[in-house]
Parts: structure tokens; C-alpha cells; sequence
């Protein structure tokens, strides 16, 4: 379950995203609690929570919450952008993080921050239990938000570099 924008943001403003935060300190990315090592390969930097980004990506994610998901969102974790380079990949996943804690990721929001002549391969797909779709969401500026229960991944990166901002939105744990 998803909703989607073709070319939401401008690709002047993805290329300046891209330009401020190519350079700043990156760090592997990790999987909470642990998990399979090679499953994720991506560096990825925090992005400092002031920052107006925080509010442009809360934004987005709340208008996809009021037209189409209509859940209960009490927050936002920091903003994250994603740098995936060759070979960069991160196989079938959720990104909630267990129904037993509180508060537990809801909603997750992606904006693709490169143009798709930039890198080949890191395609964005679900799983949908019987197929799997590819979302399309190589077009600059495109932001996707969907339910963190749902399967996804970023297929391997085979030529290039693709960026991406991601924002995780949670609240209490449904009932």
C-alpha cells in the first residue's frame, strides 16, 4: 500500500540535496537489531534534525497520511540520506522494527534524489505476497510513502551512484 508523486521536487533542488550532503561524514548503513551483513550495502548520513529538510519530508508524509493512510503518526526519526554505489543493494525488508515496542515505525518516505541517467540497476520494488511490482520511482524528485509493514527493497546497483532521502514516521502500535 503506497502513494506516490511523479517528480514531486524540482531537479534543481535534488541536485542541491545531492551537492550538500555528498561529501559529509557517511557511515555504513546498519540494520537494527542486527541481521544478515551483506543484505544492506549503503552509506548513509544523518541528517541534523533543524534541518528544514525534516520538515519539508514530515510534510509530504503527512499529506500521503491524511488522502490515503489515516494512521496515527505521534513522530519522525532523523532524516537519512542514502548513498548507494556500485554493487549497492538492500534485499527484501520492512522497516518496522517489532509490533512489541513502542512507538514502532508506521509510515516510510522516499524521495530519489538522482536522475535515472546517473546509475543503473538500485530499482525500487514491493512485494506484494504474490508478485513483485517494480514502483518506478527512478525519475528525479519522485517520492514514494508507504506502510513500513509492506516488503521492499533497492536491487544491486550495477553502473553509477544513486542518492535518496528516507524518513521513518511512527506512532503507537495498532490494534
Amino acid at each position: 500500500m503506497y502513494f506516490r508523486w511523479e517528480a514531486l521536487v524540482s531537479a534543481r533542488e535534488c541536485n542541491e540535496i545531492i551537492d550538500e550532503f555528498k561529501n559529509a561524514e557517511c557511515e555504513d548503513a546498519v540494520i537494527k537489531g542486527g541481521g544478515v551483513v551483506d543484505m544492506r550495502c549503503t552509506s548513509v548520513h544523518w541528517v541534523d534534525p533543524q534541518h528544514l529538510l525534516n520538515r519539508v519530508m514530515d510534510s509530504i508524509m503527512l499529506e500521503a497520511n491524511s488522502k490515503y493512510f489515516n494512521y496515527s503518526i505521534t513522530g519522525s526519526e532523523r532524516l537519512q540520506f542514502a548513498t548507494y554505489g556500485m554493487d549497492g543493494k538492500y534485499d527484501w525488508h520492512t522497516d518496522s522494527l517489532g509490533y512489541e515496542k513502542e512507538p514502532h515505525r508506521k509510515l516510510s518516505t522516499t524521495l530519489q534524489l538522482s536522475p535515472p541517467e546517473d546509475y543503473e540497476g538500485g530499482d525500487f520494488e514491493f512485494f506484494t505476497g504474490d508478485k513483485q511490482e517494480d514502483l518506478d520511482l527512478r525519475k528525479q524528485g519522485s517520492v514514494v510513502v508507504f506502510d513500513s509493514r509492506d516488503w521492499h527493497r533497492i536491487t544491486p546497483i550495477t553502473k553509477g551512484v544513486r542518492h535518496s532521502l528516507v524518513m521513518w514516521s511512527y506512532g503507537r502500535k495498532f490494534v
